[in-house]
């Protein structure tokens, strides 16, 4: 298949995670060595898009969809990227589910610094909680995550709560630091402009 080879990109990608999980250095500031290979699997993936288009489900199957958009997910590090394949998939809607379109959306949303639509992103908060980031419109938040395959945002928070637990993740020390250095890395990467020019 003509995308098979993301498949071993995204196990290594998982493979690298548990690995990090394990040696409890994947939470805090974006590991280095996890930049690093999610950012390669993006440019090899951009490539192949730049080659064939965003993976068929018809030719190359549902799996290798799912593999593309998990990489393209994880590899925040290349706005230029996630918002092309952004605009490729909200003009072609069947290309993927509207779960995956409803987080792509929010993640590219909450990394340009603007509201989110579904309460997809989350982090800590100043209670040392993991809370949605900002979401545009609050009332309407669970009929559009209905529309696009998602549970009730409670649900979500409670469930990425759970895991946080299991994984063994804990709020930044200093809230103040972890977000200062959140914006740089925005910054350094180029989803945000510096706003003092």
């Amino acid at each position: 298949s003509r995308f098979a080879e993301i498949k071993s990109l995204l196990k290594k990608d998982f493979a690298l995670r548990d690995e990090l999980i394990s040696r409890e250095e994947l939470f805090g500031d974006y590991n280095a060595e996890m930049e690093a290979l999610q950012t390669a699997n993006g440019k090899k993936l951009e490539s192949l898009i730049e080659l064939f288009g965003w993976p068929d489900k018809e030719i190359d199957g549902e799996e290798a969809v799912k593999c593309a958009w998990y990489i393209v997910m994880h590899a925040i590090s290349l706005p230029s990227l996630q918002r092309q394949v952004l605009v490729n998939l909200e003009s072609n809607r069947t290309a993927c589910l509207p779960t995956q379109l409803a987080m792509l959306e929010d993640r590219v949303r909450v990394f340009s610094g603007k509201k989110q639509k579904y309460g997809t992103q989350m982090d800590w908060d100043s209670n040392g909680n993991l809370n949605p980031y900002p979401i545009e419109n609050y009332d309407e938040v669970d009929l559009l995550r209905k529309k696009a395959h998602l549970p009730p945002l409670q649900e979500s928070i409670a469930s990425l709560r759970e895991r946080a637990i299991t994984e063994c993740e804990q709020p930044p020390v200093n809230l103040a630091e972890y977000t200062r250095s959140r914006e740089a890395w925005m910054l350094r990467v180029g989803w945000i402009n510096d706003k003092s020019e």
